[in-house]
């Protein structure tokens, strides 16, 4: 009877293993397959919002082209970035959003009709040389329309962001439950077996392994859920998990928090393909962290852009603040070899910073990312003496200095 029971209760203990390791394994898998839908997401958005400037700066040059052959390759190239437009639009409804997701979407998808039908009076009148009727249409309806589209891309970018980092939290949560009733349900076991019967001290090896199985996919689900796939640093959830919980006292000091996105990124992909492009992020990644071993972290929080938050004291500056950013432009700028290829990378970049900050906060990231945002829009419209890059610095939303 003893024996039997200690049978028994090994195959209750072994079928709660098996029960953890497959929920380990679907929450795993639904953490990778949520990072690679939200990295999707975001590189479409990424995409039709770079076109649609792209569209924006060809029909400029179109309105001041008086060559023909100049005129038909604006309009050439006007008809290439709507077709990108449309492929990334294709492609983001075949990823499977949430209804929310869906919703915001189709509002930007209307938009973009209405642009589309915005650029085909412009290139109506163009065609015709009727340039003071397509002035008037660019400025007082195209703008409008592009103005409302980018707007709208930026607000599905941030419920995608956000709806994966709530995903991710939740399967956090499911994780830490079916653990911690697996571990109550174990213990409860281990101590029928002692009372029962030393035979069944095989039993409780079983437990055991299965215990360490469970610590094991824990740990996997929990570095998934916080961590780039890619690229091994911290992700999004990461860094805003590490400002939340941030409560050491900053006083005397100021808080950097740095954000770096590639120029043109989309062209190493296009070009080199998708390995050669994603080994080119890891090299970018590599480098930031060996810049700031022991002085601050570095995440990736978007397709091609990294931020770094760290604290440089009063007492003993680093350097004047543009000429730090400049010389860490100039380190991030320098030639990256990836499968025998040599890339000579551009990137904007966008700094928030915040004197005696208390704490990290997730307002001073926001500066950071208005910052970032700031640098795109500069590096779109004009060269600076210092290049495709564009340095801007927020100590606050209502104080903005641009350093070049």
């Amino acid at each position: 009877m003893v024996k039997k029971i200690g049978i028994v209760v090994s195959i209750i203990v072994l079928l709660f293993g098996i029960f953890n390791i497959i929920i380990s394994r679907y929450l795993y898998n639904s953490c990778a397959e949520v990072e690679r839908v939200n990295m999707t997401a975001m590189n479409d958005i990424a995409i039709i919002n770079e076109n649609i400037i792209n569209i924006d700066r060809s029909i400029l040059a179109l309105m001041t082209e008086t060559d023909e052959v100049s005129r038909q390759l604006s309009i050439s190239e006007i008809s290439d970035y709507r077709t990108k437009c449309e492929n990334a639009m294709e492609d983001y409804t075949k990823l499977n959003v949430t209804d929310l997701e869906k919703n915001r979407y189709n509002q930007c998808r209307i938009n973009i009709l209405t642009f589309n039908k915005k650029v085909d009076a412009l290139l109506e009148k163009l065609q015709v040389n009727s340039i003071d009727n397509a002035k008037a249409i660019y400025n007082q309806e195209f703008l409008a329309s592009k103005n409302c589209t980018l707007e709208l891309l930026e607000a599905c970018s941030e419920m995608s962001q956000k709806t994966a980092v709530a995903q991710v939290q939740n399967n956090e949560k499911v994780a830490k439950n079916t653990t911690l009733v697996l571990v109550i349900v174990t213990i409860m076991f281990i101590i029928v077996i002692e009372v029962a019967s030393i035979q069944y001290s095989k039993s409780l090896e079983k437990i055991a392994e299965t215990t360490t199985k469970v610590k094991q996919k824990d740990t996997a689900l929990k570095y998934m859920g916080y961590n780039d796939v890619l690229t091994g640093v911290g992700n999004r959830v990461q860094m805003y998990t590490d400002i939340k919980n941030s409560k050491e006292k900053r006083t005397n000091s100021k808080t950097y928090i740095i954000m770096a996105n590639m120029i043109n990124f989309a062209g190493v992909n296009n070009i080199y393909g998708a390995d050669v492009g994603d080994r080119l992020l890891v090299c970018i990644a590599e480098r930031l962290q060996q810049m700031y071993s022991g002085i601050g972290k570095v995440y990736r929080t978007g397709s091609d852009e990294f931020t770094i938050i760290f604290t440089e004291k009063t007492g003993e500056p680093i350097y004047e603040l543009k000429e730090y950013l400049m010389a860490l432009k100039q380190k991030m700028e320098d030639s990256y070899i990836v499968n025998n290829i040599e890339f000579d990378c551009k990137f904007n970049i966008g700094v928030g910073i915040k004197q005696d900050a208390g704490h990290i906060t997730e307002e001073l990231f926001n500066i950071a990312n208005l910052a970032l945002k700031q640098s795109r829009i500069n590096s779109q419209v004009a060269q600076t003496p210092y290049g495709d890059i564009n340095l801007v610095y927020l100590e606050d939303k209502n104080r903005i200095q641009h350093l070049v």
